[in-house]
């Protein structure tokens, strides 16, 4: 405690002090803000972003004024110490405004297509509010210095003069607020990409800094409306909660989310004066980088873009492009011009992917725009989600119209592919799934030279794991379990992967369709008393689909088939529900089950192919359930990809190409050339590890068997989306619901909780599948979500008070040129019949893997790996000169 600290010092008219300080909590704000100041002196330099200097001076000041507080309870008596650290603590705060304003000015030049917040351009509105703030500054530091003074009257009037300083400072604030207000409702107005989460994180940073800073101005006008000997002012702990702790949270969440790494990069400073002046009179209109990130366009109505000047690489190929137009597949335009722009680039994006091309491989863009307005260019927001960082030479076209009614936009491109060097190996495999994933570790394992070729940018193919907001959701394949599905798990313990039971803890709910809508105890569907007759139709018939499932062999599906009904695979497997007589809920009960697992309608297969199809996962039941040994028990908490980056990392280096489609593959005596897209492999024989539907985009010479073409031709792959929303927690489960809803009425046939309890991921799960799902499909973006959500509603409504998604994420399987539906391929009325045997044969030197090819565990993961298995046993024994093979696993 300090010397002075009693009565009759405290009352010396010589001493400053109105209580008695704590040298302690001094020291203490001394070393912190010491700390958050240097910090942001180092952030300043690795930045580069040198307005930083700003918070540098206000952290400085705290800083400065609480190693002055220290001197003044050294120096109780002298005056000078006292007035400086009162200026300095009184002042700081209006420094970290005004690095406020700077930054938040920067957000509307990065994170806007026009670079304007309610009409004012962003350097503008950066150099209004900082103007007003120097206006606070010099008021609030005339006042402080006016009040530092030992004059009774004088302290008064500087009191006052200061408070109208900070008045004017919350009312600069508050508007301030307005336009962060209106600059956050036009960052939810558009789709969510990383580069604008950046945007969205630091807008939550201003919004804090202004509640920070509105509670230390309202804390100093309560604190001085009474005089300079209220109450609160004799109060220390109120000036180091309400005052310094306010601007030190400040000061370290400008720490943590600094913006000089939010917006990064020499080409997010505002542009300088010398640079609009020149933009200007060259008739060039400066943008924000909000969307596209193109800063300049041309002020002409006839043409616009970037002027930029692209060299094709060495060793490359040059792919040019025909214009994309936003057609759906349907042959439906969006009426939306951002919509149809977004179909136009997702077409284009088919292009790419069918080419080999990365984004990164585009060398030059054009575009043709209906009508151009200059004035809103609806293209950026699209172009820039397309685009991401990539930047090439770039020119818009305005016209007056295009080839068909009702198209606005049209782009075309060039691209510029790196070739590799050729590669000899003894087996080229096509494909970085997980069948061939396997096979390649197998053939290594045996001593050979593999090169495996995948078309994607990744491993895995249908085993696809995104990062949502830093949470990894499973957009693709995501269940295995820990009894019949051995090779899965025994990768997961080989990969060190954390398994995830499924939950099945509470109700689950049934639409109305299946008896009424209602919710049931897992497991059980339940009459009320209302629909008995309707649920007992349903297990009946589910009961016998499951009792001629369990009669079929899986290694002579049609034989034992044929015992089964002659016509087994004659007929569909809706004509097979409705020959047992039942009513419209037990055919919509089966629907669900078609739809959930293979995103096809009852009609679109024929009931033999489904019953063998259920029989190789153990049975209808075993297949569809998520408890101990069904095929939704066990989920993967770093993601199902793992398994196959595991897969991946094990292959001697260099083995692995991604983007590398392959275009033909040719049999020239003892080899077989594979050209691919950026390369030629040379190999004695070839696996062929894709759909079996997708054959169709290789060249094969000599051309396959017109067996074998037939089957690809004649198979088809279901219509599988899948919607996952994540939540801030598990609602449903405080309900009694296990998350598990089954309707037939779409969109979603089914939901599942997909949560990690480990990672803080909670999560439903939505499966869009058949009819439904090509329906939702042609649907707008934003009405595919609102879709979504209204489901969720209607069905967890009734039951559970639903709470708003915190972030999604959309997977359309249809879309992605080597997926093309998902998840695997299916076969009509005769298909089993007329080739049983030929899924599985090679041709020649080419042999042919997949989950379709597989015995068991049709459709997942294991049967995958497991064909792996059998394509490398086989192509092992041919090159051993053994050529009957027997197909057993």
């Amino acid at each position: 405690m300090p010397d002075f600290c009693n009565t009759r010092d405290l009352s010396d008219p010589n001493i400053d002090w109105s209580f008695c300080p704590n040298i302690g909590a001094a020291y203490f704000y001394v070393i912190l803000f010491a700390l958050t100041t240097l910090a942001h002196i180092v952030q300043m330099f690795h930045s580069r972003k040198w307005y930083s200097w700003v918070i540098v001076v206000s952290g400085g000041m705290q800083t400065g004024a609480y190693v002055l507080r220290i001197l003044a309870i050294q120096q109780p008596r002298n005056d000078s110490i006292y007035s400086t650290m009162f200026v300095l603590l009184m002042i700081a705060p209006v420094w970290t405004n005004a690095y406020a304003y700077m930054a938040f000015g920067r957000m509307v030049y990065n994170f806007t297509s026009d670079a304007k917040v309610l009409g004012i351009r962003a350097w503008r509105f950066t150099l209004l509010f900082v103007l007003l703030d120097v206006v606070a500054f010099l008021v609030q530091a005339g006042g402080a210095s006016i009040a530092s003074g030992d004059d009774l009257n004088n302290v008064m009037t500087g009191l006052h003069v200061y408070m109208g300083g900070v008045g004017f400072q919350q009312l600069c604030l508050l508007c301030f607020l307005g336009a962060i207000v209106r600059f956050h409702q036009h960052m939810r107005a558009q789709r969510p990409t990383q580069h604008r989460r950046k945007g969205l994180t630091l807008l939550y940073v201003e919004y804090a800094i202004v509640a920070l800073i509105s509670i230390r101005i309202i804390f100093r006008l309560a604190e001085y409306s009474s005089g300079i000997d209220s109450g609160i002012a004799k109060k220390e702990a109120y000036q180091y909660v309400l005052d310094s702790t306010m601007m030190l949270i400040a000061l370290v969440l400008l720490n943590i989310w600094h913006p000089g790494r939010l917006m990064s990069g020499p080409e997010s400073n505002l542009p300088s004066r010398k640079e609009r002046k020149a933009a200007k009179k060259s008739g060039v209109q400066i943008l924000g980088r909000g969307d596209e990130g193109l800063h300049e366009k041309h002020s002409g109505e006839s043409s616009a873009g970037v002027v930029y000047v692209a060299q094709q690489p060495p060793n490359s190929t040059l792919i040019t492009f025909a214009g994309q137009i936003g057609i759906r597949p349907d042959g439906s335009i969006p009426s939306d011009p951002v919509e149809q722009i977004r179909e136009a680039f997702l077409n284009l994006r088919k292009c790419l992917d069918a080419a080999g091309a990365r984004t990164e491989d585009l060398m030059k863009f054009t575009y043709y725009i209906v009508n151009y307005d200059s004035t809103n260019p609806q293209h950026r927001a699209p172009v820039s989600e397309f685009l991401g960082d990539h930047r090439p030479a770039t020119t818009l076209i305005s016209v007056p119209a295009l080839a068909l009614p009702g198209v606005i936009f049209e782009v075309d491109a060039i691209a510029a592919i790196p070739q590799l060097p050729p590669q000899q190996v003894d087996v080229a495999i096509v494909g970085a799934g997980l069948s061939g994933l396997q096979a390649a570790i197998d053939l290594q394992k045996a001593g050979l030279a593999v090169a495996v070729l995948e078309a994607r940018d990744r491993v895995g193919g249908k085993c696809w794991s995104r990062d949502v907001g830093g949470k990894i959701c499973d957009v693709g394949a995501a269940w295995i379990n820990d009894t019949n599905q051995s090779r899965m798990f025994a990768l997961a313990k080989r990969f060190g992967l954390e398994l995830v039971p499924q939950n099945v803890q509470g109700r689950i709910v049934v639409d109305e369709g299946v008896g009424r809508f209602k919710a049931h105890p897992y497991g059980q569907l339940l009459g009320d008393g209302t629909d008995d007759a309707a649920i007992a139709d349903v297990i009946r018939v589910r009961d016998a689909f499951e009792a001629a499932c369990q009669q079929i062999d899986l290694h002579a599906a049609v034989v034992s088939g044929r015992r089964l009904r002659a016509d087994l695979d004659d007929i569909t497997f809706e004509a097979w529900i409705r020959s047992h007589d039942c009513c419209e809920d037990a055919v919509n009960a089966l629907t669900i089950g078609a739809r959930a697992m293979l995103g096809v309608e009852p009609r679109d297969m024929s009931a033999l192919y489904f019953l063998d199809y259920c029989k190789s996962g153990g049975g209808y039941m075993q297949m569809r359930s998520d408890c101990k040994d069904g095929g939704q028990y066990l989920r993967i908490a770093q993601g199902t990809q793992s398994f196959s980056r595991g897969l991946a990392s094990e292959l001697t280096e260099g083995s692995l190409r991604l983007m590398s489609p392959v275009r033909r593959i040719e049999a020239t005596g003892s080899s077989v050339v594979v050209t691919t897209a950026r390369g030629v492999v040379s190999a004695k024989r070839v696996i062929v590890s894709v759909p079996t539907p997708l054959y169709k985009e290789i060249q094969f010479s000599p051309p396959l068997p017109p067996e074998k073409t037939q089957v690809s031709q004649s198979s088809k792959l279901g219509d599988y989306s899948k919607v996952i929303l994540l939540y801030a927690r598990p609602w449903w489960r405080s309900s009694n619901l296990c998350g598990l809803t089954q309707s037939v009425h779409g969109p979603f046939a089914v939901t599942r909780d997909s949560s990690v309890e480990s990672a803080g991921q909670w999560s439903l799960t939505c499966f869009i599948t058949g009819q439904p799902a090509r329906d939702w499909m042609v649907l707008p973006a934003k009405e595919r979500y609102e879709a979504v959500l209204t489901q969720i509603e209607k069905l967890f409504g009734p039951f559970a008070k639903v709470e708003p998604p915190i972030d999604s994420v959309e997977q359309i399987w249809r879309n992605e040129q080597w997926s093309q539906g998902c998840p695997c391929p299916v076969l009509g009325p005769g298909g089993l019949t007329a080739w049983e045997k030929v899924l599985r044969e090679p041709a020649g030197k080419v042999h042919f893997v997949g989950t379709e090819t597989a015995f068991e565990w049709k459709g997942y993961m294991e049967g995958a790996v497991r064909s792996g298995e059998r394509g490398a046993e086989e192509v092992i024994k041919s090159l051993q000169g053994e050529e009957d093979v027997v197909y057993v696993m």
